[in-house]
């Protein structure tokens, strides 16, 4: 028992990450919101005008300021790299789908879909625990692998109160499943596994609220608060050893994982509550400097009530319960009456500073900084726009003393239409 005690201290004490980061080994994962920019046309902004003048895509109570309907999709690649000892990993994948539609400059509605948390990680101990049976010294590896995430479905909209007041309000609904493998291998033998699989289900709601102080300054407010916690659906299925050595439990010829899968019994489903209750608020002030460029500051403060559980196997054993951030960003938008072709860029830059505090008891801390540059240009009459974002930083894991570099590359298209009105016949 001591022995496994020891195994069990040095794996969360002593591992490297080969996937994608340490920050996807934290409780649900890597929070995307949280990754760098949400979308390529937005920058680091949350609440202030990035996309156009008056427009943030993640700001509903912007919405209604819109000329026409829009698609925007917007595609992520992301690459960190830690240090001591050197591990790089990459991947890419799709950020964020949404279709906005404003109505008559009053209200509007919109949806989109995105990444809620990316769980994608292997955790490998190197260190080893050395113990003799048999009269035989044997050596045994621990390894933890987590792939899946949870994904976002918001619906939302936008309804000006006064000249002053404009509200916006968007339902998040979580979804997605993960899976978790387990295994253990002693000196040369075959690894014994075991597999589990994760059905998440959640509602959130983000209330949003812009004030118009004067022509040249307006003041963002929004707060997250968790209507249904994340739930999870947990099946845990039996051990195997992994005879054939390909992680799977089968049973086909000339190597049989034992025992045959078809003889086993599997457990029913348990229902694990509140793994994931986040709640938090923005604030942004933003001042225009000129009819085309404006300067703004948003601060922002994340909380998670979750419940701790032993249920699960966390590659990292820990949860992030706390997170600050401050950010300054600098936009000059295009002209959209020049000809003149330079006109037509847009530029974003963006300085970002965050802090984050693991579990409620220990408070270790992550600190993180990053700098944003991005470049967009509309084409087009109705506006259709094509954006460029790229995010560079570092995150300190002081408990750990350990560095981790980090890059993201963001790339976004809008398209603008005119919708429910009837055409013209040629």
């Amino acid at each position: 028992m001591s022995s496994l005690k020891s195994l069990l201290i040095i794996i969360s004490f002593c591992s490297f990450i080969s996937a994608q980061g340490m920050m996807n080994g934290y409780g649900i994962g890597s929070l995307f919101e949280n990754q760098g920019s949400i979308s390529g046309s937005n920058g680091l902004s949350k609440l202030s005008s990035a996309f156009m003048e008056n427009v943030s895509i993640s700001n509903p109570s912007t919405w209604q300021n819109l000329n026409y309907t829009y698609l925007s999709v917007s595609y992520s690649f992301d690459e960190t790299l830690l240090k001591g000892p050197s591990t790089l990993n990459g991947y890419s994948s799709l950020s964020n789908i949404s279709w906005i539609l404003p109505l008559k400059s009053k209200s509007s509605l919109g949806i989109s879909l995105a990444p809620y948390s990316d769980q994608r990680i292997n955790v490998l101990s190197d260190s080893t625990i050395t113990f003799v049976a048999f009269d035989d010294t044997l050596e045994s590896t621990k390894k933890i692998k987590r792939v899946g995430g949870v994904v976002s479905f918001k619906v939302g909209g936008s309804r000006v109160l006064n000249s002053k007041f404009t509200f916006g309000n968007t339902l998040n609904f979580l979804f997605g499943s993960s899976r978790n493998s387990e295994s253990i291998q002693i000196s040369s033998s075959s690894a014994v596994i075991q597999k589990s699989r994760q059905r998440y289900t959640g509602l959130l709601n983000e209330a949003f609220l812009s004030f118009k102080i004067n022509e040249k300054n307006i003041i963002f407010a929004s707060y997250l608060r968790t209507v249904n916690p994340l739930n999870i659906a947990n099946k845990r299925k039996p051990l195997f050893d992994d005879v054939n050595n390909n992680e799977y439990h089968d049973y086909f010829s000339p190597l049989y994982d034992f025992p045959d899968p078809d003889n086993l019994t599997y457990k029913d489903e348990e229902r694990l509550a509140n793994v994931h209750s986040p709640s938090s608020y923005h604030l942004a002030f933003e001042t225009s400097l000129n009819n085309r460029s404006a300067l703004s500051v948003e601060i922002g403060s994340y909380s998670d009530s979750y419940s701790e559980n032993t249920n699960i196997q966390i590659p990292l054993n820990k949860t992030i319960s706390s997170l600050s951030t401050q950010k300054i960003l600098y936009t000059r938008f295009s002209d959209k009456l020049s000809l003149n072709i330079v006109d037509k860029f847009i530029t974003r830059l963006s300085f970002q500073n965050k802090k984050s505090i693991l579990e409620k008891k220990t408070k270790d801390i992550i600190t993180e900084i990053g700098v944003s540059a991005g470049l967009g240009f509309r084409f087009k009459k109705l506006g259709n726009q094509i954006d460029f974002n790229y995010y560079y930083g570092l995150r300190d894991y002081k408990m750990l003393k350990k560095i981790e570099y980090f890059q993201q590359f963001q790339l976004s298209t809008s398209l603008a239409d005119l919708w429910f009105v009837k055409r013209r016949q040629k």
